[in-house]
């Protein structure tokens, strides 16, 4: 019923149904039953002490109208910030999340307030124990005697409990810390690509012969469906974050597409370290697709006024990358050094007929690219008109020296040869300017399965301690800039959620003590999150991180259950200590069955082994079974030493 009504909500909101979107419904799939949950054992636990099936209908729902309310509000305030704090592709990634979440929860809070009671009193006439045997009990039951003997001793050394929760929480953080972190995964598809580079100069023919051969050797395996070979060129733009590049004759590509998804890994595996360098003219670049707008994990950015110090220190920066075993392909945006044909120019003889450099450069331009005249305007798109020579004419070194040159002060123009001579020389490959500075960028690739997260760590470390002289500045690209720009607005989001969330606990408090317990429960979740992508190898990326923002608003709920029913009952006059146990004792049927069918919910996730998803499934599900056990026995002690210092009368209230 809540799917279907989300469905068609989302749909008038004009939600589309995508990869991100169907993710959220099966993350909220879990939590969509927690309400009806705790309604129906509110229900049955008044039916086990005698009260009237209507009675117990009714009321059930009314009692936690206001917790279930709460509980929502505080896991949709978990997701509202993270469009609003990012930029670029994470911004379109996360915006269907607040949105899918929102709706499908608060669709499930009004599903268990006015459909559940209906169905409760239609279908549930006697409680859970009524005319059960003892020899009978069930799962649940067993559960609950166990659970009952650690929280008696909970009780009886509430410390203890205490700093065992703040162990689990510091323990938690510095696994957190320790993760490996890759910001985005690859993607989850049946084809790669092989971008071959040759040295400057290469001739097309020469490229030809061995992209052929690269495409032959790979078209023989038994995996590969079809080879496809761009020479000279590359494919056109088929995935949006992996773009084509400027034709060259040093430079083709191989688009490889596979029989099944499963053998991307597989053939990568096999081919990457075999055929790399196996080629003596050309360097073999296998690439999976990945979601990293940068064209290497670890680039480096050298800036300076002056081309040599640059390249003088980027020296040095090699030399470090080089040492690192996982690199492996390092290069620069400088390219190799071109041949060129340099003018010397006969001074005396230019003055003397009125000719400056300006006038011989002109005259070269004319040779080779073409002098830039003017632009020509059809509709919106600019024409340039080049002015130049034939291309017969102008195709060597000799016919460039029998080119004319206006001279200022003769009648008729002069050739070339007249005033300045051809030597040979070389130039660079290619000159970068970053913002008005020589910027020579060194880049590295790392062997395939590594993440560039330690490397960097490493390099970076070893950088800083290089002498670098004065002028010269040092900037980072590749997946570490991409990590700032993206993890540091889901700091800020997660800074913001946490906020809206003890804002809403505090409004329905009142009072500041008891809202900060139970903010405890999101910390005690670290751990078990930490842990689970330890066991399953996921880095910690921006889908786990989505997963722990909507695991700190999941797990609020476990509190604002359990602290709720605790402080009715201390307003009855019950004692704070007494509270607590009855609370903690009361509450762990729901508290586990909230918490098991929100984790089983995101168990497909996690099956489904996708670097993108799994992450997310894994944070969730492990921080779910690790918070709940620690909520269980940790926040009840807590309690207990907050109604003692309640009681002595330093509580904060609004």
């Amino acid at each position: 019923i809540c799917i279907l009504q989300s469905l068609f909500i989302l749909q008038a909101l004009g939600v589309e149904l995508n990869t991100v979107s169907l993710a959220m419904l099966v993350v909220a799939l879990g939590m969509l039953v927690d309400n009806a949950i705790v309604v129906i054992d509110n229900h049955v636990e008044k039916l086990d002490h005698g009260a009237d099936v209507y009675e117990a209908a009714w009321t059930s729902a009314r009692e936690l109208a206001l917790p279930v309310f709460t509980a929502t509000l505080a896991i949709v305030a978990a997701f509202v910030p993270m469009p609003y704090m990012q930029t670029g592709m994470a911004k379109d990634f996360t915006g269907p999340m607040p949105v899918t979440m929102g709706v499908t929860l608060f669709v499930s809070m009004a599903v268990a307030m006015l459909l559940v009671p209906l169905l409760c009193f239609t279908f549930i006439k006697k409680g859970l124990h009524s005319g059960v045997k003892k020899a009978d009990r069930s799962m649940l039951d067993r559960l609950q005697s166990t659970y009952d003997h650690f929280l008696n001793r909970a009780m009886r050394q509430p410390e203890r409990f205490v700093a065992m929760g703040a162990a689990a929480i510091a323990a938690g953080l510095l696994l957190m810390a320790l993760s490996p972190q890759q910001v985005f995964p690859t993607l989850e598809r049946d084809q790669f690509a092989v971008e071959i580079y040759f040295p400057e100069g290469t001739s097309l023919a020469k490229n030809a012969a061995v992209t052929r051969r690269m495409a032959g050797i790979l078209s023989a395996d038994s995996r590969v469906k079809d080879v496809i070979s761009f020479i000279g060129t590359s494919s056109p733009r088929f995935h949006t974050l992996y773009a084509p590049q400027m034709p060259a004759k040093n430079y083709s590509q191989l688009i490889v597409m596979l029989k099944a998804e499963k053998y991307t890994d597989e053939v990568l595996k096999e081919y990457d370290p075999k055929y790399r360098d196996a080629f003596p003219e050309a360097h073999m670049r296998f690439k999976q697709l990945s979601f990293l707008a940068a064209e290497a994990p670890i680039e480096v950015r050298i800036s300076g006024d002056s081309i040599g110090e640059v390249k003088a220190f980027s020296a040095g920066v090699k030399r470090i990358l080089a040492a690192e075993k996982d690199v492996t392909w390092l290069r620069d945006d400088y390219r190799d050094m071109r041949l060129s044909a340099d003018l010397e120019t006969d001074r005396e003889a230019a003055n003397r007929l009125g000719i400056s450099r300006a006038m011989l450069g002109a005259s070269a331009a004319m040779n080779r690219g073409g002098l830039p005249v003017t632009t020509v305007w059809e509709g919106d798109y600019p024409k340039d008109v080049v002015l130049k020579y034939d291309e017969e004419k102008s195709a060597s070194p000799e016919k460039l020296q029998d080119q004319y040159v206006s001279a200022l002060l003769s009648p008729r123009p002069v050739l070339l040869r007249q005033v300045a001579r051809l030597r040979p020389g070389f130039t660079e490959g290619q000159v970068v300017r970053r913002d008005g500075r020589y910027t020579m960028t060194v880049r590295a690739d790392i062997a395939f399965g590594k993440l560039s997260a330690p490397i960097f760590d490493r390099v970076s470390g070893k950088i800083a301690r290089l002498e670098k002289p004065e002028g010269i500045d040092i900037t980072y690209g590749g997946e570490a800039e991409l990590k700032e720009e993206t993890f540091v607005p889901f700091y800020k989001s997660l800074l913001v959620s946490v906020t809206l969330i003890f804002i809403v606990l505090l409004f329905q408090f009142q009072k500041l003590r008891l809202a900060f317990l139970i903010m405890a429960t999101m910390p005690l979740s670290l751990i078990g999150a930490a842990l689970g992508l330890k066991l399953l190898g996921y880095p910690f990326g921006l889908t786990a991180f989505v997963g722990l923002i909507g695991l700190f608003g999941t797990v609020i709920r476990n509190g604002i259950i359990l602290i709720s029913y605790a402080h009715d009952l201390e307003a009855k006059g019950m004692s704070v200590r007494d509270a607590a146990a009855a609370a903690g004792k009361r509450r762990l049927r729901p508290i586990f069955l909230t918490a098991s069918a929100a984790a089983v919910g995101v168990v497909p996730l996690i099956l489904s082994g996708s670097s993108l998803w799994g992450p997310l499934g894994t944070v969730i599900c492990f921080g779910l079974i690790g918070s709940t056990i620690l909520t269980l026995l940790v926040l009840p002690a807590a309690y207990a030493l907050y109604g003692e210092k309640e009681a002595d009368g330093k509580e904060a209230s609004l």
